[in-house]
């Protein structure tokens, strides 16, 4: 809960977002309550952060189903953006984001880092990087 109340800005902030009183955010918070589903959610809409996470503990706080995870966007977009640096080379916007998502893919295939996946990705960027 306190994650998401810093995503939100601060607790006054997520309370005003959810919907929800900044008493029974503060409750929340210390542990004197728990929320209901309907906050739940209220609450994991207004933070941007998943439900399953906030209710749980489990998974990562930003992944939201059907929704690239940040982290794993942030490797990839860093693998793509590094690749093409180091050789030089440029890529347009549209080609460049579906390769991040075909990456995005392969990670949360393999269960694996982006950098784990080199050899592969690397291979896709050359004929990407041919191609555009």
């Amino acid at each position: 809960m306190e994650f998401a109340a810093r995503r939100a800005g601060n607790a006054t902030r997520l309370a005003e977002a959810a919907g929800i009183s900044r008493r029974a955010i503060g409750d929340y918070l210390a542990g004197a309550a728990e929320p209901s589903r309907s906050r739940l959610v209220a609450i994991a809409r207004a933070a941007r952060v998943s439900v399953q996470w906030l209710a749980t503990g489990e998974g990562s706080p930003t992944a939201v189903p059907g929704v690239i995870d940040g982290e794993v966007l942030e490797d990839a977009l860093q693998t793509v953006e590094e690749y093409l640096g180091e050789r030089r080379q440029t890529m347009a916007p549209f080609d460049k984001a579906g390769l991040v998502a075909i990456l995005c893919g392969i990670e949360a295939a393999e269960d694996a880092t982006v950098i784990e996946a080199q050899p592969r990705i690397a291979r896709l960027l050359e004929m990407a990087a041919s191609i555009g």
